[in-house]
């Protein structure tokens, strides 16, 4: 009987062979077909897409505890400052109002002295006719609290004064007071509380600083 030969096929293409084929100079072995094997390993570019998935993957994790932390302390500040500014942009407005409101009053009490003869006893006198209904119902307007004191024995009729006080510190820095000479007189807040000052119907409180 003659030998037995038996005969060597390589794997498929799909199958896969050591990395050492090919290298200096070993051909590589053909699968069906004719068609080369496939090679294991690596080749150059593969270490730069492993490279640059990696850093996909750690760019996806996001921030760390401490990036959060000075996020969070940046928005804090910013929120301050303009809780701050805003406050103060709110004071203003109301004091400027406020100083309008008590030139107001005096011109509405002038044209109710032409009227009638003789100055208001009361916001409740002047009405709505002279003046913002607010004024003779609440005695509040923008943040402050308006009275009116009229002159009294030989001054009735003639004099009058008009405070206004800030209801909070938060609506308000400085008091007012006018009368019937027109000039508003500004009181400075006493350390952080607001300065309560009451006129007597014919001049307002010493200490104040005119400002018109």
């Amino acid at each position: 009987m003659g030998k037995k030969i038996r005969v060597m096929s390589f794997p498929h293409v799909n199958d896969v062979i050591p990395a050492q084929a090919g290298i200096h100079g070993s051909p590589l072995p053909e699968g069906k077909h004719g068609r080369p094997l496939q090679f294991q390993g690596r080749a150059c570019g593969d270490d730069r897409v492993i490279h640059k998935r990696h850093s996909v993957m750690i760019n996806r994790h996001g921030f760390t505890l401490v990036e959060l932390m000075i996020v969070l302390v940046i928005i804090s500040i910013i929120a301050a400052i303009t809780t701050v500014g805003a406050l103060a942009m709110k004071i203003n407005a109301n004091e400027g109002l406020t100083k309008s409101t008590l030139k107001s009053i005096t011109s509405a009490c002038e044209s109710y002295s032409s009227a009638n003869g003789a100055y208001p006893d009361s916001f409740v006198t002047l009405g709505a006719d002279y003046i913002n209904p607010a004024l003779y119902t609440s005695g509040q307007k923008n943040g402050y609290k308006f009275t009116f004191v009229a002159g009294t024995a030989g001054n009735a009729g003639y004099t009058y004064t008009v405070t206004a006080v800030p209801l909070s510190r938060n609506a308000g820095t400085n008091s007012y007071c006018i009368n019937q000479t027109n000039l508003i007189l500004s009181y400075a807040p006493v350390g952080t509380t607001v300065r309560i000052i009451t006129g007597n119907g014919a001049t307002c409180p010493a200490g104040g600083t005119s400002i018109s």
